[in-house]
């Protein structure tokens, strides 16, 4: 299971390589100018680009998350709010793989 996560864990940070807009096919994120979308680019390219949702499936970004909330804590990042998780979340599953 550990081996599994830090397998996802690198494959966002590989893809967290490429700018914000910069999604599948060179597409900006989906519904960019929501909420949802500011909250997911700001608090997830804080240490590294925001990936696309698309390239991973929300199962992947449900198990992925609370590793780089880790991260965060870790680097002394202010934590994710319950609200925000589930904004957050929410825009993730709508738009996922």
């Amino acid at each position: 299971m550990i081996r599994h996560v830090l397998s996802l864990a690198v494959v966002v940070l590989a893809a967290g390589c490429a700018s914000v807009g910069d999604g599948p096919g060179g597409a900006s994120l989906p519904d960019a100018g929501s909420a949802a979308a500011r909250h997911y680019a700001a608090r997830c390219g804080a240490c590294h680009a925001a990936p696309h949702p698309r390239r991973l499936s929300y199962p992947a970004w449900n198990t992925i998350l609370p590793l780089m909330e880790r991260r965060m804590r870790e680097r002394g990042l202010p934590a994710l709010g319950d609200v925000e998780r589930t904004e957050i979340l929410a825009y993730l599953r709508a738009h996922a793989r």
